[in-house]
């Protein structure tokens, strides 16, 4: 459902190792593995899943966010989408982050309107 959006921003972001929609449950709806990944992305959703209904919780904080983590030698990013998802980007930490960025900001709109 979402795989030409995955692969429009990693085509400009090779860096990235996973790329995905999660829930606020911590189920993924649908993700892309590119390489080797380190952590397991299914324990990734769920917890980050946790810290995302957190914030969402805080009546003060906009309904659109970017969490940014360094895990070892790579970058999770977390971008909210609605009030039910979000999409997590999982990169090694050399990625130009203002790049990513961008191009996950043009793909955001084709993702809601898919949700």
């Amino acid at each position: 459902m979402f795989e030409d959006v995955y692969e429009k921003i990693y085509k400009q972001n090779p860096e990235i190792t996973l790329i995905g929609i999660w829930g606020r449950d911590g189920l993924c709806l649908e993700d892309a593995r590119y390489g080797y990944i380190k952590i397991d992305p299914e324990l990734i959703g769920a917890e980050i899943s946790d810290v995302i209904s957190k914030f969402s919780d805080i009546k003060f904080v906009p309904n659109s966010y970017n969490v940014i983590f360094k895990i070892d030698t790579q970058i999770l990013n977390i971008y909210a989408l609605t009030s039910e998802f979000f999409l997590i980007v999982l990169a090694h930490d050399f990625i130009i982050p203002g790049k990513l960025n961008f191009y996950v900001e043009i793909q955001k709109k084709f993702i809601i309107e898919k949700l």
